[in-house]
């Protein structure tokens, strides 16, 4: 469920300190199939050099970032502090991300990371390929689409009448969002 406390915007430097810890705390408590002893704070400076960085913050703090590669369409990194899992953050960056930046997008996700693929299929991405990186094995995930054709999903075209597209599409990520929760909490 999307919570309206929580705001998006760019990057700017005073979110440096809060998205490394971020960065660190969700690997380290989301990847069990990975060495997480060799992951630091440093790692989210090398990581998101050069890219578009959008930020959901709570009061300020922030709780979660989308990291893109923008000559390539490259959804880099998208990670959430664990306190907040499950609450729209990440459905608030996507949606950003997408309404952002040009098509196809792409994205890498570990093999072993279900959840994640999980979570980018419910919002139309697709696996397209699969590889190998220094990380392990990954699979290509694409979502070439416009936000527009989202609203000819499950969820029909009735639900997207007389509203601006993005706002159609935002409900429906927000209502597939109260869904994933929904299971989770099953």
């Amino acid at each position: 469920m999307l919570t309206f406390w929580m705001k998006i915007r760019t990057f700017i430097e005073t979110d440096r300190g809060a998205l490394r810890e971020v960065y660190l705390e969700s690997r380290r408590r989301s990847f069990e199939w990975a060495d997480c002893d060799q992951y630091s704070l440093d790692d989210f400076d090398r990581e998101t050099e050069g890219e578009m960085i959008w930020v959901v913050h709570e009061d300020d703090r922030p709780v979660a970032f989308i990291s893109v590669w923008q000559p390539k369409h490259f959804v880099h990194n998208l990670f959430v502090h664990p306190d907040f899992i499950g609450k729209g953050a990440g459905s608030m960056l996507l949606k950003e991300c997408l309404q952002n930046i040009g098509r196809p997008v792409r994205l890498k996700c570990c093999m072993e990371n279900i959840k994640a693929q999980g979570f980018y299929q419910a919002r139309g991405f697709s696996i397209v390929g699969e590889g190998t990186s220094r990380l392990g094995d990954y699979v290509l995930m694409e979502f070439a689409e416009t936000l527009e054709s989202v609203c000819g999903n499950e969820h029909g075209s009735k639900h997207c009448e007389g509203k601006p597209d993005a706002l159609a599409a935002s409900e429906i990520l927000a209502q597939e969002d109260a869904c994933q929760q929904d299971d989770e909490d099953s």
